[in-house]
């Protein structure tokens, strides 16, 4: 991309040849439009990341050793059972 820009900058001082200004310059836009295509979806996928985690309970209601005991959801540990709120 640079060095076709470059060549065609050099062929228009010397005269002579067949320049790609316009090809060099369409690439180097299209590079850029997917540069920022990728910037503005990643900034969307965390936004969406936070708001997820916004959406996290403060407390979970879990059995443990036949009781129900409500916990901050920071300590739920894997194999703990989960109390569903049918009705809430």
């Amino acid at each position: 991309m640079g060095a076709g820009w470059l060549y065609s900058v050099w062929v228009t001082l010397t005269g002579g040849g067949e320049v790609f200004h316009e090809a060099a310059t369409v690439l180097a836009s299209f590079v850029l439009l997917g540069h920022w295509f990728e910037m503005r979806a990643r900034c969307g996928a965390n936004e969406a990341i936070r708001t997820l985690l916004e959406l996290a309970p403060p407390a979970a209601v879990v059995i443990r050793g036949g009781e129900t005991v409500e916990i901050p959801t920071s300590e739920v540990q894997t194999g703990d059972l989960l109390a569903a709120d049918i009705l809430g």
